[in-house]
């Protein structure tokens, strides 16, 4: 049995779709709509995470609510099942039947992208970062802030964060020393959110997180960006066990452009790539954007 775990925060005509092209009789789909989202239609035949979350880019409220999904899905997970991490911004690439042979013959095995982090990206676990924190500022007034100190300071990413948010972060990092307790203690990977996790690697992670001793290591996520890239790599390549157990295979198709944040929004003109693209997945799409895309896609 296939479980996917789909994170939704707009858009939900596109889920729709999604959801029509994986449920079959071998897969069960769980949804876990942002606590932003109100007054939206249940699909019929999927589960809804009770416990909602209010998720924040590149925020460890990812992490947190994460973990509650695993737990709950946990309870209805037999021995050889998996877990396949995704968003309403991606789609099968592949027949639905070759997407769940492939992820059935993985075993107890799992598939998650990864690399040894970077000498640049250790800003995200060794510095301070406020993306939770909501000081609910008003976009007027956000944007005025950015005109007046972005004279005297450089931010990153403040079209994506909020200003405030930035500064604290600037004032902060400036007077604290820099965080040491996850270089010191372990190897750190990062790479892809995107996974697929079997049932053991499931509960090797939620094992984890219960001992006494590594309450540090969760805690220390709270203050971390792109965290989701990071968490679930690091717990489980650190046991050299799990790692022999681990491929090192991203299955999506992304297209990025060089110094991007962001993947690019695949339309039609992407299409014969994608149909070469030994890959399951792919993201991402927004049907506002390319509707056209996803229909040629169901004839794959």
């Amino acid at each position: 049995m296939i479980h996917y775990l789909i994170l939704v925060h707009n858009n939900l005509d596109q889920l729709e779709r999604l959801i029509d092209k994986l449920k079959t009789s071998n897969s069960e789909i769980y949804i876990h709509m942002d606590k932003k989202i109100s007054n939206f239609k249940k699909i019929n035949g999927v589960y809804y995470i009770k416990n909602r979350q209010n998720i924040s880019r590149w925020g460890s409220s990812m992490i947190n609510a994460e973990i509650i999904w695993f737990s709950e899905i946990a309870k209805n997970m037999k021995k050889w099942d998996h877990i396949v991490l995704i968003s309403w911004q991606c789609y099968p690439i592949k027949d639905i039947k070759y997407v769940e042979n492939y992820i059935e013959d993985l075993g107890n095995r799992s598939c998650t992208s990864y690399r040894p982090i970077e000498k640049k990206y250790l800003d995200r676990i060794n510095r301070y970062h406020f993306n939770d924190i909501n000081f609910n500022v008003p976009k007027i007034f956000n944007n005025i802030i950015l005109s007046i100190v972005s004279n005297f300071i450089t931010l990153w990413y403040p079209q994506r964060v909020p200003t405030i948010n930035l500064v604290l972060e600037v004032i902060v990092n400036f007077i604290l020393p820099r965080r040491k307790y996850l270089i010191n203690h372990y190897k750190i990977y990062r790479w892809d959110q995107r996974i697929v996790l079997s049932s053991k690697h499931v509960e090797y992670i939620l094992n984890f997180l219960e001992k006494e001793e590594w309450k540090k290591f969760f805690s220390h996520f709270d203050y971390t960006s792109c965290s989701d890239e990071i968490f679930f790599q690091t717990i489980l390549l650190n046991n050299e066990n799990i790692k022999k157990e681990i491929n090192n295979n991203l299955l999506w198709y992304i297209v990025r452009e060089k110094n991007s944040n962001s993947p690019n929004t695949l339309t039609i003109k992407d299409y014969e790539n994608i149909k070469k693209s030994d890959k399951l997945f792919a993201r991402k799409f927004n049907i506002n954007i390319d509707k056209e895309i996803l229909e040629k896609l169901n004839g794959l």
